[in-house]
Parts: structure tokens; C-alpha cells; sequence
């Protein structure tokens, strides 16, 4: 079940469905480590998915190793994509993008209640101050 969810919610990262969104995160959905400026729940966390691929319409995640254990999900993740899409009011000129993230997720119910997670911030800005 929880390979299942996991799938299905890194569906969501690499294509934008609204229902794979839906069928994987818990309207209780909160982020354990939420970013400054960006709203608590699940909400939120649609605002990011749209964002990103606002950003990187070719935007995918890849899943380099995962446990699953007991309501737990951990997962390292390769983000990549290309910056032809606009950020935080500054527009694209193609730059590629290739960071790391991990998430760990709780599981309750069959959805996503809880997610703390950390990404490679300084190299994804690293790679956008690049001109293409």
C-alpha cells in the first residue's frame, strides 16, 4: 500500500494531475517544515505543485532510493527540469535545473498527513543564476 501511494504521489510531482493530488494527500495534510510565505495544508502544497511547474513545465522527479516502514515513507529524490517558465517575477532562459531532495511522509488512512522535507535549495538557485 504504501509503494502504491508513494507512486501515486510522485505522479502528481511529474505531471501536475489534480486527481493524483487528491487521491494521496489528506485534507488534514501538514508540512512539518513550511516554507516562509507559503500557506499550511493541503493547499499550500498544491500552490508549490503549480508553482513549479509554472517554473518547469518539463519539471520531474525521480525517486533514487526509498523506505517504507511501519506510516513512514522516506524518499530521496532527484528534481530536474528546465527553467523556461517564470519564478518568484523573474522569467526563464532555459537553464537546466538538476538538485536533491528527501521527503518523509506519515501515512494515515491511506493519504499523506504529514510531510517534513528538505531540498537543495542553494544548488537549484546556483543552477537558475546560470544564463542559458
Amino acid at each position: 500500500m504504501l509503494a502504491e501511494l508513494a507512486a501515486t504521489y510522485y505522479g502528481f510531482w511529474n505531471n501536475g494531475s489534480t486527481a493524483l493530488f487528491e487521491a494521496t494527500v489528506s485534507p488534514g495534510y501538514t508540512d512539518r517544515t513550511l516554507p516562509a510565505g507559503r500557506q499550511q495544508g493541503p493547499s499550500g502544497l498544491a500552490d508549490a505543485g503549480a508553482a513549479f511547474f509554472t517554473a518547469f513545465p518539463d519539471g520531474r522527479v525521480k525517486v533514487l532510493q526509498q523506505m517504507l516502514v511501519r506510516d513512514r515513507i522516506v524518499s530521496h529524490l532527484r528534481v530536474t527540469g528546465t527553467f523556461t517558465g517564470s519564478r518568484r517575477g523573474r522569467e526563464g532562459a532555459g537553464q537546466a535545473i538538476d538538485y536533491l531532495a528527501t521527503d518523509i511522509m506519515r501515512v494515515a488512512d491511506g493519504l499523506i498527513v504529514e510531510n517534513w522535507h528538505v531540498e537543495d535549495h542553494e544548488t537549484l538557485h546556483r543552477q537558475l543564476a546560470v544564463s542559458a
